[in-house]
């Protein structure tokens, strides 16, 4: 037990908060720690003190005692062991068994080739430990292995520095540490929920609802380990990461969306884009026929599942960079029923000078017999009469097709 003499150093390096005014902070520091086991492999060990027969742990009660006579570090290892521990529990153990080639094997021999009481005492102990190994609570929350070994290294980094670390200290480091490890747990398990949506959807409240689920998920996972703080500076923490991968998801959702919507965009439109690389819509009539398909590849683009929000404004994008196209092509179509009109006007005037000189040269004709002697005056008179009726006419359409032509010029 002079062995133990680290125990009476335990109050100086170990306290129970960071600061206290509290002068029974040091007898509550054995509230924190576990029971004292002492196992005794003294095969020469008499159970007998004063002549009576003891149990073991009457011995261990016996061996803590003061004795005047030791020294002061004997007494004060035992006041130590005493204060700290109330719960002590002793197991003496029997020699493992009378054959010395089985004592230099005995980790490789059977429980049947051991002595029997051996056998029995190692039987206690591990009942014992497995009826006493009760899960350590901090703050309400069951440490696991992890948990432990970051406080027995943040102590053992401590007073290896020559601190003094308090019990608060540590517990506040280590549930700060694993608060974290449980954000990023519970991050991970709002991703892989967000993750089973198929994107893009254009129902915005199905994406908040999703968001709704994934997030009651992640909190779960956070409250199942979670070390309750006073600011709640984690869970406050998850809130915002969450809403931040929300946003990130809308954004994916609308990238998404625009991506696939330009997909079938390209599919729906890839036959008016062939036509009029063709030229087919360059021919005459070809504007009417390019309206016509486009207003069927449009149909069938407006009729494709799963185009989410951005289906209206890729499509108005789409209609904008294709205006000036449409432009093009319904002006060459004026031009070519202008350019018919005016052939047609054109002909009309030929006719007309074509009659005019006819009635020239007939009035020219008559001209010549009047000077023979061969018509008379009245025939005359009718056709200069017809002749100038003829001319204005003539003149007049063909103002009228001039001034139409201007009009369309200017258009």
């Amino acid at each position: 037990m002079s062995d133990l003499h680290i125990v009476t150093k335990l109050k100086n390096f170990i306290k129970i908060k960071t600061q206290t005014n509290d002068s029974k902070e040091e007898d509550e520091l054995w509230k924190t720690c576990l029971p004292f086991v002492w196992v005794i492999r003294d095969f020469c060990l008499e159970m007998e003190i004063d002549g009576k027969e003891v149990t073991a742990d009457e011995y261990l009660e016996t061996c803590l005692l003061p004795n005047q006579e030791k020294n002061k570090e004997y007494n004060e290892c035992r006041k130590c062991i005493t204060e700290l521990f109330p719960d002590r529990k002793c197991f003496i153990f029997p020699q493992p068994t009378t054959k010395v080639k089985h004592l230099r094997n005995l980790e490789n021999i059977a429980d049947s080739e051991l002595d029997e009481d051996f056998v029995a005492e190692i039987t206690k102990l591990r009942d014992y430990v497995y009826s006493r190994a009760e899960p350590r609570i901090v703050q309400g929350v069951p440490l696991n292995g992890r948990m432990l070994s970051t406080l027995l290294q943040t102590f053992t980094e401590c007073i290896s520095r020559g601190d003094a670390p308090s019990l608060q200290t540590v517990v506040q480091s280590m549930a700060d540490r694993e608060n974290s490890k449980i954000v990023a747990a519970a991050e991970t398990c709002y991703r892989e929920s967000m993750d089973k949506l198929v994107l893009p959807v254009k129902d915005a409240f199905k994406l908040q609802q999703h968001h709704i689920e994934s997030e009651r998920k992640a909190f779960d996972v956070f409250k199942q380990l979670y070390f309750p703080d006073k600011d709640y500076k984690f869970q406050n923490e998850l809130k915002v990461k969450l809403q931040t991968l929300l946003q990130q998801y809308c954004k994916r959702n609308k990238e998404e969306s625009e991506k696939k919507c330009r997909t079938i965009l390209i599919h729906a439109f890839k036959e008016v884009e062939e036509k009029h690389m063709n030229g087919e819509y360059a021919k005459p009539g070809g504007y009417r026929k390019y309206i016509a398909d486009w207003n069927l590849a449009e149909e069938e683009y407006l009729s494709a599942k799963g185009k989410g929000p951005k289906g209206e404004k890729v499509l108005l994008e789409f209609k904008k960079n294709k205006a000036g196209e449409a432009n093009r092509l319904a002006m060459n179509e004026c031009l070519y029923w202008q350019t018919k009109e005016l052939e047609a006007e054109k002909q009309k005037v030929t006719i007309a000078e074509m009659e005019e000189k006819l009635l020239r040269d007939k009035m020219t004709s008559l001209q010549k017999q009047k000077e023979m002697g061969e018509t008379n005056e009245k025939e005359m008179a009718e056709l200069i009469q017809t002749f100038k009726a003829d001319k204005q006419k003539n003149r007049e359409e063909i103002e009228a097709f001039m001034q139409s032509a201007l009009e369309k010029k200017k258009h």
